[in-house]
């Protein structure tokens, strides 16, 4: 509607210079020719010929865009609005009714000249230039792509790790398992008389994953030697690590108090079974968790434990010692680092994969209860895995010297 009325006031002067300067063929100028009838033929005429104009002009703009001319749109022109004159003349002061208008005048030109719905505009860039998202994607390095060509891409997150010259070793999943502490083990123990208490920190505290896949590149070009001796498996430190417990005694009002104490504790240390030797965590004395040859999982497992008297200040009455002092409080808190590890005879290690774990159990008793009643005791649960990650990590390793258990001290 609005492109018409443009076009309709576009002609309009020509329409006045006709009426002005051309008469009508075939009409002779009379007072007759002035009257209605007239008027009306002379209306009808001046607009079959603005309508044969407008045709004309559509005809030449759709002719224009067929050829691919291109041209900025144009904002159509504002149809003209007539407005009703105040009873102040124009002349603004005070008068609310022209505040009122110039407000609401104000509101429309802003509603004009906002940006008109539903226009298509061109998007920026070219869609054909990288349609399949590869510019973005990691660039795999020369060594990274050959050894993927060779023993096969990677299922999980981690990458092959070379521990000897194009030999390879693959952890496909770095989750420990972490399960919480069993009761406290209170076997061998009877109210009133001196035994041992265990806590222990976990069921276990942390299981290493074991999934794994090795590779040995051959062919043209392979550096690869034999894989004999080539052991891979679990070494651990203890950063840090105090356990042990408190005892108690009842005060003259009948309330607990701490009597006394036993702790332990023992940091950077290397840590592993009694059978082990360095730098290995295992084998436990079953002969488990030890390291494995090349083409085999590795496995490890630890409970941080703490063993304890039931009691202290002991007195014995009729052949029985029987401590005065309670155990009514046990602890176990430290900092332990753990890695998968490669290493093949004559070479230094490969660190392929790093754990840190915080381990940190508490067991307390109930007023009412006795240290060797295993459900009087409740126990919390704060073990947490801190880190992990390809390589060394950010711990440093101890692997060499006795292991932890051998190595605490009173403190």
């Amino acid at each position: 509607m609005q492109t018409f009325a443009e076009e309709t006031k576009a002609i309009q002067p020509a329409m006045s210079a006709i009426a002005a300067e051309s008469p009508i063929p075939d009409r002779p100028h009379s007072a007759e020719g002035r009257g209605p009838s007239a008027i009306l033929n002379l209306q009808r005429t001046i607009g079959n010929q603005a309508v044969q104009r407008l045709l004309n002009a559509n005809a030449a703009r759709r002719k224009a865009e067929a050829g691919g001319a291109r041209s900025a749109a144009k904002p159509p022109k504002p149809p003209v609005v007539l407005q009703r004159k105040c009873s102040c003349e124009g002349t603004g002061g005070g008068c609310a009714a022209c505040a009122e208008e110039k407000e609401s005048t104000v509101q429309r030109d802003a509603a004009d000249h906002d940006e008109p719905s539903g226009v298509l505009q061109r998007q920026t860039g070219d869609p054909f230039a990288d349609p399949l998202g590869e510019k973005d994607k990691p660039k795999v390095d020369p060594a990274t792509a050959r050894v993927n060509q060779a023993c096969g891409t990677p299922a999980g997150k981690f990458p092959w790790v070379e521990i000897a010259p194009d030999i390879f070793f693959l952890l496909k999943d770095d989750t420990p398992l972490m399960l919480p502490p069993p009761d406290v083990v209170t076997s061998g123990c009877f109210p009133g008389r001196l035994a041992n208490v265990a806590l222990f920190s976990g069921s276990p505290a942390w299981q290493m994953p074991t999934g794994c896949d090795t590779c040995k590149v051959t062919g043209t070009g392979s550096k690869a030697g034999s894989t004999a001796g080539i052991q891979v498996g679990y070494i651990q430190t203890v950063e840090k690590c105090l356990s042990g417990g408190v005892y108690f005694q009842q005060d003259p009002t009948g309330k607990w108090v701490p009597a006394g104490n036993d702790w332990v504790c023992v940091d950077n240390t290397r840590d592993g079974f009694a059978a082990s030797t360095a730098p290995w965590a295992g084998p436990d004395p079953n002969g488990n968790f030890g390291p494995q040859p090349f083409g085999s999982c590795p496995a490890f497992a630890d409970h941080p434990y703490v063993k304890l008297p039931n009691g202290q200040n002991v007195v014995k009455t009729g052949g029985v010692d029987r401590p005065q002092w309670p155990l009514r409080r046990m602890r176990i808190d430290g900092i332990f680092h753990t890695w998968l590890v490669a290493q093949a005879p004559n070479s230094p290690l490969v660190y392929i994969h790093h754990w840190s774990f915080q381990c940190w159990v508490v067991s307390e008793l109930s007023d009412d209860a006795d240290p060797c009643n295993k459900t009087g005791w409740q126990t919390m649960n704060m073990n947490k895995l801190l880190t992990s990650g390809p390589g060394k990590g950010s711990a440093t390793p101890v692997l060499t010297g006795g292991i932890a258990n051998n190595l605490k001290k009173k403190c």
